[in-house]
């Protein structure tokens, strides 16, 4: 899909995608490329707002929740606790730490799922795993210079991402 998005971008044109979802498609595009980037979950937008500004102290402060299975959260207890912190502060403009909260639940959740109930509370259960696997801050650094090009705006609604397309520009619409 990146091939082809790349191939059919005009000069000057952007990679638009509304859904950003885990961002694969954007990940795989050619670095440099212009990127637009939205997503109506917040918490999801919002890591990839912060990863292009700290994803060394996103990746590092992540890791410091428990890797193993019963130290510190990686528990039934402690991940419970986590989520219910999540959901009281899911997001922010001013601190990156709700985004490593959330990068660090979604990779010790059920299956790495994310998912909100209607009232917007992140509703997974623990994924019962021996070792939690967060990215390393140097995988981190990678994806925040392979956004570097790109403009985020968590919480978009995918219609209000739609609306700033231009011609040469191509939109990736996975739903």
């Amino acid at each position: 899909l990146a091939a082809r998005a790349t191939a059919a971008l005009k000069p000057g044109g952007r990679y638009i995608e509304p859904f950003l979802g885990s961002g694969a498609v954007a990940l795989a595009m050619p670095a440099g490329t212009p990127m637009l980037l939205g997503d109506a979950c917040f918490p999801l937008g919002y890591l990839g707002w912060w990863l292009q500004r700290h994803p060394r102290e996103i990746a590092e402060y992540a890791a410091g929740y428990g890797l193993d299975l019963d130290q510190d959260w990686n528990t039934e207890e402690g991940f419970n606790e986590l989520r219910r912190q999540h959901n009281e502060t899911p997001h922010s403009d001013d601190s990156w730490e709700p985004s490593a909260r959330f990068l660090w639940l979604t990779s010790a959740s059920f299956h790495g799922v994310s998912r909100e109930s209607s009232e917007g509370a992140y509703n997974v259960p623990w994924g019962r795993r021996k070792r939690v696997s967060v990215p390393a801050p140097e995988t981190l650094e990678t994806v925040a210079a392979h956004l570097a090009q790109a403009e985020i705006f968590p919480g978009w609604d995918f219609e209000d991402v739609f609306d700033q397309a231009t011609a040469g520009d191509v939109v990736f619409g996975d739903s």
